[in-house]
C-alpha cells in the first residue's frame, strides 16, 4: 500500500471466460491469478480485487444494488 493509502497495480488478470455460478455456491477467484504464477517479492501489504461484469463489462449487481464485487487483504513479510 502507498503512503496514501491507495495500492499500486503490481498485476492484472482479466478472465472473459463465462462462468456459471449456482446459486449459495462461491467462485474462487485464486484459481485465475494462481494460474499465471503471480509472486510478489516486495514486503507490503497487498490487496486482490475481483469484479463480476457482463458481455459489456458493466459491473453485474445484486438484489441490493451492489456490485457484485469483493477484495481480500494480505501482507507479504
Amino acid at each position: 500500500m502507498g503512503r496514501d493509502g491507495s495500492y499500486p497495480v503490481e498485476t492484472v488478470v482479466i478472465d472473459k471466460k463465462p462462468n456459471t455460478v449456482p446459486a449459495g455456491d462461491i467462485l474462487e477467484i485464486d484459481q485465475y491469478f494462481n494460474s499465471t504464477n503471480t509472486s510478489l517479492n516486495n514486503i507490503g501489504q497487498y490487496r486482490v480485487y475481483a469484479e463480476v461484469v457482463d458481455a459489456n463489462n458493466v459491473p453485474i449487481h445484486v438484489v441490493n444494488g451492489e456490485a457484485l464485487s469483493d477484495y481480500w487483504d494480505f501482507i507479504v513479510e
